[in-house]
């Protein structure tokens, strides 16, 4: 690598800073779709839940492919990092912990999300289970009020 800037490393500080920040964008618009499903689920609107949750899918998915990248990028900071202003590694160092912190608040926030859809599905399950003894109690005292399905004797000899 040689040296296009004055206390730089070149393109390898490029390169990382060009994935930091799509890295950055990508946390960025999931931590806002994240608190938009919260408001979805919270109305019970599922159709925009749905719709929310596949483009939060989508972000996942680009967040995925961006990490060999940025793995790379990593394991040449020893190698790389010398040759950096401090200025520069400190940006840096601080760049890769507010991601950090974006990763961590998104992993609290869709735990938190994961229980309220847990308890809607155990409300759904209960009420479930209610209509369903509604409906066995119903049967059990409606099945003898129902006229039969046929005459009960038959005058075969006419």
């Amino acid at each position: 690598m040689t040296d296009r800037k004055a206390g730089g490393s070149g393109a390898w500080d490029e390169q990382f800073d060009a994935v930091l920040s799509r890295i950055a964008e990508l946390y960025g618009q999931l931590d806002a779709l994240s608190s938009q499903q919260d408001v979805l689920l919270e109305r019970e609107d599922m159709e925009r839940l749905l719709v929310v949750l596949a483009e939060r899918q989508n972000l996942i998915i680009d967040l995925e492919s961006m990490m060999p990248e940025f793995d790379a990028r990593r394991r040449q900071w020893d190698e790389c990092a010398g040759r950096l202003t401090e200025m520069k590694r400190t940006t840096f160092a601080r760049r890769l912990e507010a991601i950090e912190k974006m990763a961590q608040t998104i992993a609290d926030q869709d735990a938190r999300t994961a229980q309220m859809l847990d308890s809607k599905r155990e409300a759904i399950a209960q009420s479930l289970s209610d209509l369903g003894r509604g409906n066995a109690a119903v049967t059990a005292y409606d099945s003898g009020s129902r006229p039969q399905a046929g005459p009960r004797f038959q005058d075969r000899k006419g």
